[in-house]
């Protein structure tokens, strides 16, 4: 009957990890960490274990088999597994269970002692611990432990608790770290993608991650012949940058983590700050380039339930400007202020970020520009292709000089954060009594920070073409143009040079600016019917109510823009 149900029990952890034994990654059952029996060792032993598993989870090299559940406490009962270390017994459960290797660890002991730290005549009480730790890996095929993993760390705190648990958490990411280098993963080179990039296989599921660094290895699987840095990882693939080796030779080869050290060793820091310019402690020897973009992370824990994640947090990105051998120059075009010294930077594989689109709303209306109506001349003469007019003028009296001039502006456009850069497709519609206005113009404002990411002088030309439009009296059309037209036009090119202050809040810029427009209209055009097609026809400044529409002069402008992609 015994038989029976231990036959039983097993099945059903069999059942329960079937879907780990399908996994590529080495599938690993994590034993409870083990300690001295009281309950302040106990929950440590407890905490180190919690801390070690998330850590591993988040990494993703190994799958994680854990007990757990009321499954796991009969198996213990039934097996005798509470302190289980019989390799006999771990070959049998690792068949039954899909798992490879057993994780065996053990918290030996937390030191602690209160010190007392002295600077010139004041000394200051606080707390060290140290903590002792160790893990056995054991093949569950083979019965042998293949490594041991030992942790002696130290932190300090002004509170013994506190320094305890900093202890333990350093000992959790050293014991994680080593077991994670036992496992290397290795992936298949797809093809190449750019001049210095290729895609690879795998991805986050298998244990791959941005600012990893891996051997590209020869078709034998021995020599090492380049190396890449994983600068963008998808849950199934990822793309690489070529630090080394032919790029054109690595598709189809075996992509691989050092077997010695961390494979993400080769980590650049921010090593000065001066404003918006930056210097990092690595250029041509990691094989970075004029033009990369590069984000300043810092990794911050996020619990989720029982679990401890690991978060990135963006604190700036900088934008690489000039490379030398050991070292590179950047500008930092997100972060200005909150960045300092030694935080850690990884590629973002891209520089989209460094360019924002906007949708932009203005107002702008005119100093001191005057459009003078055209002054009645009495009986005059026009010709057109129909033959010779005689036009009476006197109604273009009742027209009045427009002192009037306001404009409104719609648009869209992209903001350069690395060159300080704007430029917008905007267009203008004038309202001035009669006249009717339109302008597409091209805008290229360059912004001169006076506080970074806040408020800028702004300084750029305008240029673009518009047209315009002026209501004719049928007194004085109808007849000369058979009754075709009812108005006038012209068009005319413009050109504007501005400088103004731009201040941002998060998604919204607002401005304000002085500008200078150049814009004339003088040669006129009316529709008219010649037989049975419509021509155009000029028309005499003497039958139109504004003859010289000259918009010339000085501007001010006021706009509202919003960064949609940010």
């Amino acid at each position: 009957m015994n038989r029976l149900r231990h036959f039983f029990l097993l099945s059903l952890l069999s059942f329960s990890f079937c879907a780990f034994s399908q996994s590529v990654r080495p599938t690993i059952i994590f034993q409870d960490m083990q300690s001295e029996d009281y309950p302040s060792a106990r929950d440590r032993a407890k905490g180190l274990h919690e801390a070690t598993l998330d850590l591993l989870v988040n990494a993703n090299k190994v799958a994680i088999v854990t007990r757990s559940g009321e499954m796991w406490k009969a198996i213990e009962n039934e097996l005798a597994m509470k302190d289980f270390v019989d390799p006999r017994s771990a070959i049998d459960l690792g068949k039954m269970s899909g798992a490879k290797y057993l994780l065996v660890g053990n918290l030996t002991r937390v030191h602690h002692e209160e010190k007392i730290r002295t600077s010139g005549s004041t000394s200051e009480r606080y707390f060290s611990a140290t903590a002792f730790a160790t893990l056995k890996i054991l093949n569950l095929e083979t019965g042998q432990f293949e490594k041991s993993f030992q942790a002696e760390v130290n932190a300090t705190a002004t509170d013994r608790e506190e320094a305890i648990r900093s202890s333990l958490k350093l000992a959790s990411q050293n014991l994680a770290g080593q077991v994670n280098k036992h496992f290397p993963v290795a992936a298949r080179i797809d093809k190449q993608v750019s001049s210095n990039q290729v895609s690879i296989t795998k991805g986050t599921a298998d244990g791959l991650h941005e600012q990893e660094f891996y051997e590209v290895l020869s078709d034998d699987g021995h020599t090492v012949i380049g190396q890449v840095k994983i600068t963008f990882a998808a849950e199934h693939g990822a793309t690489a940058r070529v630090l080394q080796g032919d790029v054109k030779n690595m598709a189809g080869k075996l992509a691989r983590e050092p077997q010695a050290g961390n494979a993400s060793v080769n980590v650049a820091r921010v090593e000065r700050i001066d404003g918006n310019h930056v210097v990092i402690d690595a250029g041509r020897d990691l094989n970075i380039q004029k033009g990369d973009a590069y984000k300043c992370v810092r990794t911050v824990d996020e619990k989720i339930g029982d679990h401890v994640n690991q978060k990135e947090e963006i604190l700036g990105r900088i934008y690489i400007t000039d490379v030398y051998p050991d070292y590179a120059e950047g500008k930092l075009y997100r972060g200005v202020g909150q960045l300092e010294t030694g935080v850690q930077i990884t590629e973002s594989n891209e520089d989209r970020d460094a360019r924002k689109r906007f949708v932009h709303v203005g107002y702008k209306s005119a100093l001191s520009t005057t459009i003078e109506a055209t002054k009645p001349t009495g009986i005059v003469t026009v010709r057109n292709e129909n033959g010779e007019y005689t036009v009476d003028t006197s109604p273009l009296g009742t027209f009045q000089d427009i002192e009037s001039i306001a404009v409104y502006t719609v648009g869209f456009g992209v903001k350069n954060l690395v060159k300080d850069l704007s430029t917008s497709l905007l267009f203008d519609i004038y309202r001035m009594d009669h006249l009717n206005n339109w302008i597409g113009r091209l805008e290229v404002l360059y912004e001169l920070p006076l506080v970074p990411e806040k408020l800028h002088v702004t300084l750029g030309p305008s240029l673009g073409y518009g047209g315009l439009k002026q209501e004719i009296p049928a007194s004085i059309i109808d007849e000369i143009s058979k009754g075709k037209a009812d108005k006038a036009n012209a068009s005319s090119i413009f050109f504007s040079g501005q400088a103004g202050l731009s201040w941002t809040q998060k998604r919204f810029v607002l401005s304000a600016a002085v500008s200078y427009d150049y814009m004339k209209f003088k040669k006129w055009k009316y529709d008219v019917a010649v037989e049975d097609e419509t021509k155009n026809a000029t028309a005499p400044a003497t039958i139109l109510p504004y003859s010289n529409v000259d918009l010339s002069g000085l501007y001010y402008n006021v706009g509202l823009s919003y960064l949609y992609h940010r």
